[in-house]
């Protein structure tokens, strides 16, 4: 989805931690970098863990300068967001740490392409609402790390009976029962619900196994005893190797 990433990846000082295969590179490029421009980037859909493209931005920050080279390195993070992050309880620390840490944030910026050969990347500039304005900009890379847009598998998002217009599981938020069947419910990353793809998220979830019991059992069935979920949970924001 994103034009030139895939290739782009193969080559030096581009990675993302996204993809299992391509840790350890991210690993050797961090501790080989020298300085100049480092790219870290946040897609314009859901994305599984939505903290973890700012934690490995805060990780290369302290890599940098324990190699000591950060004071020769001019740090980005470019988000789609329209903020440093999408709560605003934890965007308002964040805002703090990306100020004292020196690095530049860019809002409503999304990855459209990467070129490799000229080390470019090109960012679609999004209105207040996310969408395309039709206009980009062009940045230069020595360092790209790319959080990549994510999706629904391609088994859900075929089956157009189960599932809303942009592919994920249609449930309702508070029972995560399905909203077009009476005997689906849905637990994880694939629904549509409102909260964030975290391991946080889905522990909440847990409660709600219940309405498994409440569902498939209809003489004890009854909606208000049904678990509610508020979709919220802890998560730990990574900003310095000790965290």
């Amino acid at each position: 989805m994103v034009d030139g990433l895939t290739e782009a990846l193969k080559q030096k000082g581009v990675c993302s931690i996204y993809r299992p295969d391509l840790t350890q590179k991210t690993d050797r490029e961090l501790h080989s970098f020298e300085g100049g421009q480092a790219i870290f980037t946040f897609p314009n859909t859901p994305i599984k863990c939505a903290g973890a493209p700012q934690k490995i931005c805060y990780v290369a920050d302290e890599i940098f300068r324990l190699r000591d080279v950060r004071n020769k390195t001019k740090m980005i993070y470019n988000t789609s967001l329209g903020r440093v992050f999408g709560v605003e309880k934890y965007a308002q620390t964040l805002q703090k740490i990306i100020d004292a840490k020196n690095i530049e944030l860019n809002v409503r910026r999304n990855l459209l392409r990467v070129d490799p050969l000229t080390q470019t990347a090109t960012f679609q500039i999004l209105d207040d609402n996310a969408k395309p304005t039709g206009k980009t900009v062009d940045f230069k890379y020595d360092f790209l790390h790319a959080a990549p847009p994510c999706s629904p598998v391609k088994a859900l998002r075929e089956c157009k009976e189960l599932t809303d217009a942009m592919g994920w599981l249609d449930v309702d938020p508070k029972t995560l029962l399905s909203n077009k069947f009476n005997n689906v419910l849905g637990m994880g990353d694939c629904l549509n619900t409102p909260n964030a793809k975290t391991g946080a998220a889905v522990c909440t979830f847990y409660d709600l196994l219940k309405n498994i019991y409440f569902t498939f059992a209809p003489i004890q069935s009854n909606a208000n005893n049904q678990q509610k979920s508020t979709g919220f949970d802890q998560w730990k924001e990574t900003n310095w190797r000790g965290m």
